[in-house]
C-alpha cells in the first residue's frame, strides 16, 4: 500500500514540478537557443557518460534528449510557451537524471544531501529577502521566482 502511494505521489510531484519550473521559466522568459542547445547536449553527455561508463550510452541517452529541446526550438508556437516547455522539459529531464542516478545505487545520499541543502537555502532567501512571500501566495502571478524554484526542489525529493 506504501508502495502504491508512493507512486501516485512520484506522478503528482512529475506534474507540480514542471509546472513549478515551466512557470519559473515563463515568468523570468528563460528560452533555449542553439548554444544553450549545444551546451545542454555536452552536459548530456558527460552526465550521462559518469553515470553509465560509456560513450556510447551516454551519446545514445544525449541525442534523445536534445532532440526533445529542439523540437520545442524549432515549433513555431508563442515565445512564452516555448519558456514555459523548456522550463517543464528541464525538470523532467533532471528527474530523469536523477532516477538514474538512484538506480546505479551511486551517490543517492549525496544527492539527496544536496537537494536538501538547495531547498534549506531557497527557504532562507525567501525570509530573508521576502519576508511576506507566503502570505503574497493567494495569486499565480505574485508568486516569486524563488518561490517556484523551491516547489521545483521539493517535487524533485519527492521523486527521489
Amino acid at each position: 500500500m506504501i508502495e502504491i502511494l508512493k507512486k501516485n505521489l512520484r506522478k503528482s510531484a512529475n506534474f507540480i514540478g514542471s509546472l513549478s519550473f515551466g512557470a519559473l521559466f515563463l515568468k523570468n522568459g528563460i528560452r533555449f537557443g542553439k548554444l544553450e542547445i549545444f551546451l545542454y547536449f555536452l552536459a548530456m553527455l558527460g552526465i550521462c557518460f559518469f553515470i553509465y561508463k560509456s560513450l556510447k550510452a551516454g551519446f545514445e541517452n544525449s541525442i534523445i534528449e536534445v532532440l526533445f529541446l529542439i523540437f520545442i526550438y524549432l515549433i513555431k508556437i508563442d515565445p512564452k510557451l516555448k519558456s514555459f516547455l523548456n522550463g517543464a522539459f528541464l525538470f523532467i529531464s533532471i528527474t530523469l537524471i536523477l532516477n538514474r542516478v538512484k538506480d546505479a545505487g551511486k551517490n543517492k545520499d549525496l544527492v539527496t544531501a544536496v537537494l536538501y541543502v538547495l531547498i534549506a537555502v531557497v527557504i532562507g532567501i525567501l525570509y530573508f529577502y521576502y519576508p511576506t512571500s507566503l502570505r503574497d501566495m493567494r495569486d499565480v502571478y505574485k508568486i516569486n521566482s524563488s518561490m517556484w524554484f523551491l516547489f521545483g526542489l521539493i517535487c524533485l525529493i519527492g521523486n527521489i
